[in-house]
């Protein structure tokens, strides 16, 4: 919850006390903290700024890139097409293995990469590798795969781990 976007980890929270039939109490005493922390968070940057969601309208400033703008023109930011790349690999092999996790899970790991769908692609392969249901997925269907596949992936994975660091280095890319 230390992050602007960790208030929607309370959506999937939710999600799981609702799925397991959790009462009144037990939902205020798992959630009442962190609503309490953001609210306070918020009245802070309220107090200091004049603007209770300044961590959400500084990045007015930040170049961001769109789903359209890669779609439309893929490499105006190469940085932005890797985030993809790397997104759309991971989703393609996790999807199929979603419905076998747990619903909360999947609400996770849904809703861990989708704040980049709105408010920037960089960055979505730093949060597409947190969500942990996503990457559980992924591993589920490379764990049925042929062992030369598997090794194919983690080498390819890590070459392109390498390429994103590089890139971090000499290009300024958002990791």
């Amino acid at each position: 919850m230390s992050r602007p976007n960790g208030f929607l980890l309370l959506v999937a929270l939710l999600v799981a006390l609702l799925t397991s039939r959790a009462g009144l109490a037990e939902m205020v005493a798992a959630i009442g903290p962190s609503v309490l922390s953001l609210l306070g968070w918020m009245a802070f940057s309220n107090a200091r700024t004049g603007d209770p969601l300044v961590f959400l309208t500084a990045k007015d400033a930040w170049l961001e890139v769109s789903p359209l703008d890669v779609i439309t023109d893929p490499l105006e930011r190469p940085a932005a097409l890797f985030h993809v790349i790397v997104f759309l690999v991971v989703l393609v092999l996790a999807f199929p293995w979603l419905r076998r996790l747990p619903l909360h899970w999947t609400v996770i790991g849904l809703l861990l990469v989708l704040p980049s769908f709105v408010l920037g692609i960089e960055g979505l392969a730093r949060y597409t590798s947190m969500a942990v249901p996503l990457v559980v997925g992924a591993a589920l269907a490379l764990s049925h795969r042929p062992p030369s596949q598997r090794v194919a992936f983690l080498t390819a994975s890590s070459a392109a781990m390498i390429f994103l660091g590089v890139n971090v280095v000499r290009s300024s890319w958002v990791p």
